[in-house]
């Protein structure tokens, strides 16, 4: 049936055995929760995992946009990139100087219009025309 939050940690971390991935996998169960009722069916981990695993770039990035996202508003501020970033780069093993420096690259990179926040479309097409802020911005990457 259903996974809650703490069981799909448990699941998503021994399916994906990187380093420190529970520090992220509670953001990546936001973003796989598409109907927010703080679990997920089979369908949506499905569909989910597939589209992050087999999916097209561009695929990987809208769920990678739902994972940055975190007060679900469609648009990523500068905290919640800071955040995420800041995990994936410990999970990379790099520095919290590097997560602050990718952090504002992304931020005036992507941000075209110069609001100081990222859309859906700044995120993905960011992440798509610049493959190595891409790869570093993608949390299905590791």
């Amino acid at each position: 049936g259903r996974m809650n939050k703490q069981q799909f940690q448990v699941y998503y971390t021994n399916l994906k055995k990187y380093p420190n991935s529970d520090t992220i996998s509670d953001h990546i169960f936001r973003a796989f929760d598409t109907d927010r009722s703080g679990s997920i069916d089979f369908q949506e981990f499905l569909i989910a995992y597939i589209a992050t695993s087999e999916g097209t770039v561009r695929q990987k990035f809208e769920y990678a946009f739902e994972v940055y996202d975190i007060n679900g508003d469609d648009m990523i501020e500068r905290k919640e990139a800071k955040k995420i970033l800041n995990l994936l780069c410990r999970i990379h093993g790099f520095s919290e100087h590097d997560a602050v420096m990718y952090t504002n690259t992304v931020m005036l990179t992507f941000d075209t219009n110069q609001d100081k926040f990222l859309s859906r479309t700044e995120f993905i097409n960011g992440c798509l025309h610049d493959s190595a802020l891409g790869h570093i911005s993608n949390p299905f990457a590791i």
